[in-house]
């Protein structure tokens, strides 16, 4: 499991920034240079997102196809955030529990924690001569996906 998090301001109110993040847009658009999902169940996205699981289909860099995932949405109760989650799962990412918080203080800080298993990725195993020679974790570190 990798943990990834991250904490930006935003100058803007606190409704404004909920009404985009509430879109199903906002998925495809954030990804847009490396992947692109397609909803399988239900067949379309809503226009908000709804609690719920949504069954994706995965491409890369649009075209490509990589697996499916499970988007599960979840508008869980924080006295002093709001917050969505997505706690997801799919052929790739074998668990995916990404959460967003966000808090007004001038404008809006969002914070979010992405926990990720990658079931075909995350350990590597090098062979030499049909012995295992030794193996390494892979993860994220600085957001991208790199040997440690």
């Amino acid at each position: 499991m990798r943990t990834l998090k991250i904490s930006t301001y935003l100058a803007a109110d606190l409704e404004t920034v909920k009404s985009y993040l509430m879109t199903p847009a906002l998925l495809n658009y954030v990804v847009s240079g490396l992947m692109k999902f397609h909803p399988i169940e239900p067949n379309f996205f809503p226009s908000k997102w709804v609690e719920g699981k949504f069954s994706v289909k995965m491409f890369a860099f649009h075209f490509l196809p990589i697996g499916k995932q499970i988007v599960g949405i979840e508008f869980p109760q924080k006295s002093d955030h709001w917050v969505l989650r997505d706690n997801g799962s799919g052929s790739i990412a074998k668990t995916w529990d990404h959460l967003i918080f966000l808090e007004s203080e001038g404008g809006v800080m969002e914070s979010k924690t992405v926990d990720v298993y990658f079931a075909k990725f995350d350990k590597v195993v090098f062979y030499k001569k049909g012995t295992r020679k030794h193996s390494r974790s892979r993860g994220f570190r600085g957001g991208v996906l790199c040997n440690y």
